[in-house]
């Protein structure tokens, strides 16, 4: 089987809860099966920044962007992050790449309080909520708080996910929405849910994978998804490593992230995600579906 020009799929790590299926159809084989060739590019290293947060504005750099910093650097072929992130990146990023599905991990996106006088999201207006800037933790924080607050009442700041339970722990921040596994640790120090939903992100191609390379891909992966259901519990470790120690695989809770077969981002779906990003200044809306999306076959 044909794969890209390099002979294989240089895959840019995620976080752990969204990384999962590519990380297992690695280990068991799943890709060399399909016929493709796949490895990491470099380690997932979360940046644990401890300045202060830092309120966010719409415009993002795609100089300082640190996802298509190291996408770029490790040369790799392929990663996957937020859905808006995603569409953002193939918008505004020099390097050729488009959106091929919606990837198997369905995350919980979860705001999170220790404060007493936070109980719902309408207690937040105008309080500091704390988020990884331009990442799921943001969008999804926007679209969870924009229909209980007006947008001029969102004060949305930012601030790396472990650093967040910090700064909320000592009461600087009002909130902060993070996912698996700090929400568990979050909830184990004594936090509670303000709102939360799920969600999931997308995976992207540099255009010089084929489209045949890209469904095989998309198969592995589907395949490793049937894996992780047969013992999801053998797999918490891999979650938890993220909290650097702090959670055990145990404490790590079943509720908040699943993973069911990849899904097509279509352009309806496309559409909507698109027209709301362009609602809040994060893209000139003048980009069509075609120029930012390679459907992936997803059927298994």
């Amino acid at each position: 089987m044909s794969v890209n020009s390099q002979g294989s799929i240089s895959i840019l790590p995620s976080a752990g809860v969204f990384h999962l299926p590519d990380r297992v159809a690695l280990e068991q084989g799943l890709f060399e099966a399909e016929g493709v060739t796949a490895h990491v590019a470099g380690e997932w290293a979360r940046d644990v920044e401890r300045a202060a947060p830092t309120k966010v504005g719409v415009v993002l750099d795609p100089v300082s962007d640190a996802m298509l910093t190291r996408f770029d650097s490790h040369g790799a072929d392929t990663f996957n992050m937020c859905e808006w992130g995603v569409i953002h990146r193939a918008e505004i990023s020099e390097k050729a790449f488009r959106i091929g599905y919606l990837r198997p991990a369905v995350v919980t996106q979860a705001v999170l309080s220790f404060r007493g006088d936070v109980q719902e999201p309408h207690d937040l207006a105008d309080l500091p909520v704390g988020v990884s800037a331009f990442s799921g933790q943001h969008y999804t924080t926007l679209q969870l708080l924009e229909g209980p607050l007006r947008r001029d009442q969102l004060n949305i700041v930012n601030v790396r996910a472990e650093v967040a339970l910090e700064y909320a722990q000592a009461g600087e921040l009002a909130a902060t929405t993070v996912m698996e596994p700090f929400i568990s640790l979050a909830l184990k120090r004594g936090a509670h849910i303000v709102t939360s939903t799920f969600y999931r992100g997308g995976q992207v191609f540099v255009e010089s994978v084929s489209e045949e390379s890209r469904a095989a891909y998309v198969r592995a992966v589907n395949a490793a998804v049937d894996v992780i259901r047969t013992d999801p519990a053998r797999y918490r470790s891999y979650i938890t490593e993220d909290a650097h120690g702090a959670l055990n695989p145990d404490e790590l809770r079943p509720d908040f992230y699943r993973y069911t077969y990849a899904k097509e981002l279509s352009q309806k779906r496309f559409d909507e995600s698109y027209g709301w990003m362009s609602s809040w200044g994060f893209t000139s809306g003048d980009s069509p579906y075609e120029a930012l999306v390679a459907p992936v076959p997803v059927t298994v």
